[in-house]
């Protein structure tokens, strides 16, 4: 039978050693990457501990010396950006890429985890750092995993997690390729106005929408 990975084992494999690299093999730490799952996080207002350890959670993935290769993460993307040291190695790995190839490699293993991954408090920095660092042609399969369902769109907007992968596709992509979205959202504009992570959503639609957009949300939420 295969080995059992405990999560302790995770943190020390992925901690550098003296000499600037991983003192354990690949396979090893991908192994190590599938040892358990995180849940998902619940819509809620966030405290201003959860503030700081999320913001320093993606800041740290470029801080160190240390530079995680794309071959590094390729084959388990999904399995450890659910973790946090995980979720800082992907990023590590999408800032560090030398082409876009090399992104577009990392971002398509979320196919089909869009919807889980904004949500979860480590994935949803991943889908971020993927929207600010690729071309937005390239952002496309997220648009369309998010456009699918008009009640995901709504939730996603009203989600302390994927508000922030929703305004950060709003600022990046042209106001055609999130039509589907800004749509649904604008059925919903006087409710997300009035909420607590909606209202950036809201905000972001009438700084970066088109002009008939931004005409329509100016009168409705007037």
């Amino acid at each position: 039978p295969s080995p059992t990975w405990r999560i302790s084992e995770f943190s020390s494999l992925a901690t550098p050693s003296s000499s600037g690299s991983c003192s354990q093999p690949r396979s090893a730490f991908r192994r190590s990457c599938t040892a358990s799952s995180v849940g998902m996080a619940s819509t809620g207002l966030p405290s201003q501990a959860d503030i700081s350890e999320d913001e320093a959670e993606s800041a740290s993935s470029v801080s160190g010396k240390h530079r995680t290769a794309v071959g590094d993460v390729l084959g388990c993307v999904w399995e450890i950006a659910q973790h946090a040291m995980g979720t800082r190695r992907v990023q590590d790995a999408l800032e560090g890429a030398r082409c876009e190839a090399e992104r577009v490699d990392i971002a398509w293993e979320l196919r089909g985890h869009v919807s889980r991954a904004m949500r979860c408090p480590h994935a949803n920095h991943i889908l971020q750092k993927c929207i600010n660092t690729m071309r937005p042609e390239n952002l496309q399969f997220i648009v369309d995993e998010i456009a699918e369902h008009e009640t995901l769109v709504t939730q996603a907007a009203k989600h302390r997690y994927a508000c922030r992968v929703v305004q950060h596709l709003l600022r990046r992509c042209s106001p055609a390729q999130v039509g589907g979205i800004t749509k649904v959202l604008l059925k919903d504009v006087d409710a997300l106005a009035c909420h607590t992570f909606g209202s950036y959503v809201v905000q972001h639609m009438l700084e970066f929408g088109s002009e008939d957009l931004k005409r329509d949300l100016s009168r409705m939420v007037q």
